[in-house]
């Protein structure tokens, strides 16, 4: 059977055989190498024009798609997910956040609706120690100038 998938059916306890990959949509351009695993792992719709894509075109490039993948500028909303088509199982976000999507309209459709919790960490962190650094150097800056009488009190 080559590269086919078991999945089994809870209801029935039969084992279904699916022969090719599951298709997701990825609406924006990700960096290079997540688009090069979800290919590995997908049948990879990726927007290469990187457009914005409007909620009838996010609609349209759904059909037969078993995931989408969107980022936060993406706003799926209780219409939008009403009208996604039905092999749609799953919305990822590429990002922390997922105030973009609702989740009451994605449960009523039994979407399972995933995010990306620990995406920023190390950014915000790096960003942090930079924020501190400046504030730093600045304090510093300013006891000089009120050394030399520069700077008013």
């Amino acid at each position: 059977m080559g590269n086919a998938h078991p999945t089994r059916d809870p209801s029935t306890r039969v084992v279904h055989f699916m022969a090719s990959k599951p298709t997701i949509l990825v609406t924006r351009k990700l960096p290079q190498a997540i688009e090069n695993r979800l290919s590995q792992d997908y049948i990879a719709r990726l927007n290469e024009a990187d457009h914005s894509y409007s909620p009838e075109e996010i609609i349209a490039h759904a059909q037969g798609a078993d995931a989408v993948l969107i980022n936060m500028s993406d706003h799926l909303t209780a219409e939008v997910i009403h009208h996604l088509p039905e092999s749609v199982r799953a919305i990822a976000t590429f990002s922390v956040g997922y105030d973009h999507i609702d989740l009451v309209a994605a449960k009523q459709r039994h979407i399972a609706v995933i995010n990306t919790p620990g995406v920023l960490t190390e950014a915000t962190a790096d960003l942090t120690l930079m924020l501190l650094l400046c504030a730093s150097a600045a304090s510093q800056w300013s006891q000089c100038a009120r050394a030399i009488g520069e700077l008013e009190r």
